[in-house]
């Protein structure tokens, strides 16, 4: 017979916690990577940011409800620490759609600044941010539209309160929200499978990948286990897996997310982990950091010329190297479009070079 006084809310507390504070842990890393190592901030160090913040307040919810019968079976729980279960469940259902939203936001404008010289993919790009913001968007109106008033949610006592059902919602933001997740996670690979890496940084970029596939599988796991929130008759004790996928799944969005930005700090601080970065593309010149190169087979010659700087810029590549003593030194690319000229029946042909 199940025993209807136990409770999951260690577990509750159990995750929630280690989940949050590795993504918080993680948020903080790049933050002190981006300001005090690489010297530059970016659109997409303040959209993550700004997800953070939202992934706290999700947490707190969280853990204000597991301490408010979240876990437990309904009829052991005081009418009190249900309504304020619910207000927490609300809280968390609206939280959980910004913190997505903007880290998905975040992740995008990271691929816009490193990779949208081509065309196509600033054009993926712009799409799946309208994508994004226009799906999470209407899932928050809906969630605000769903019990007029609002806290009749919570507090069905309300003369005239009424609730719509949106369970198809739920539905609905589960599949839209792995799409998007699947796509975010692929959508530069055409681009990095270019790259020809050591074997160390080929292991480092599997390893983000993982993680951005780790964070399609939570989100059909989620799907799957989500309850009917209408249909269920113990909600405190139903949606407990539910929301801590949910949890799980906005935070590792941000963990993978985050990962990229962290190789100048573990260059520095952990360089045994990280190694020297070098990526070339495949048929491309390669050249060595702080040396000159003359390159006289084309009409115009060209010097180029990397060297130490004291600190990156906003457009910088996101390889870096640590030299010398005090000093950090980076690869910087260098894209050169000029005439080369084959004598052949008096005709030229153009040619791109492109320096890693």
């Amino acid at each position: 017979m199940e025993d209807r006084k136990e409770s999951k809310s260690h577990i509750v507390f159990a995750v929630a916690s280690v989940v949050g504070a590795i993504s918080f842990v993680v948020t903080a890393l790049r933050v002190f990577t981006r300001v005090k190592i690489v010297g530059a901030w970016g659109k997409d160090d303040v959209l993550m940011v700004i997800a953070q913040l939202f992934g706290i307040v999700f947490l707190v919810s969280i853990l204000v409800g597991a301490s408010n019968g979240a876990g437990s079976h309904i009829e052991t729980v005081p009418h009190a620490e249900l309504v304020t279960f619910l207000k927490t469940t609300w809280v968390s259902s609206t939280t959980y759609n910004w913190q997505s939203m903007f880290s998905k936001l975040s992740v995008l404008t990271f691929y816009r600044r490193v990779m949208g010289h081509h065309h196509w993919f600033k054009l993926a790009t712009t799409a799946m941010m309208v994508f994004v913001v226009l799906t999470s968007g209407a899932t928050v109106l809906v969630i605000f539209a769903h019990c007029q008033p609002i806290s009749y949610f919570w507090d069905r006592s309300i003369p005239g309160g009424h609730c719509l059902d949106i369970t198809i919602l739920y539905y609905f933001n589960s599949a839209s929200s792995i799409f998007a997740d699947v796509v975010v996670t692929i959508l530069p690979l055409p681009l990095t499978l270019r790259l020809e890496l050591p074997k160390r940084q080929k292991f480092g970029l599997c390893a983000i990948f993982s993680l951005g596939g780790f964070v399609c599988a939570t989100g059909v796991v989620r799907m799957i286990e989500l309850p009917d929130p209408f249909g269920s008759k113990d909600i405190t004790w139903d949606t407990v897996s539910t929301m801590l996928w949910y949890y799980t799944e906005a935070s590792f969005i941000i963990i993978a997310a985050c990962a990229p930005a962290l190789k100048p700090f573990f260059s520095l601080y952990m360089p045994v982990i990280i190694g020297s970065a070098g990526a070339t593309h495949k048929n491309s010149a390669s050249y060595q950091i702080g040396q000159s190169y003359d390159m006289p087979r084309f009409q115009r010659s060209a010097n180029v010329t990397t060297g130490p700087r004291a600190k990156y810029g906003e457009g910088d590549s996101e390889e870096h190297i640590i030299g010398g003593e005090s000093s950090i030194m980076k690869t910087t690319d260098v894209v050169l479009t000029v005439e080369q000229f084959t004598h052949v029946g008096g005709s030229g042909e153009q040619g791109r070079e492109t320096p890693e």
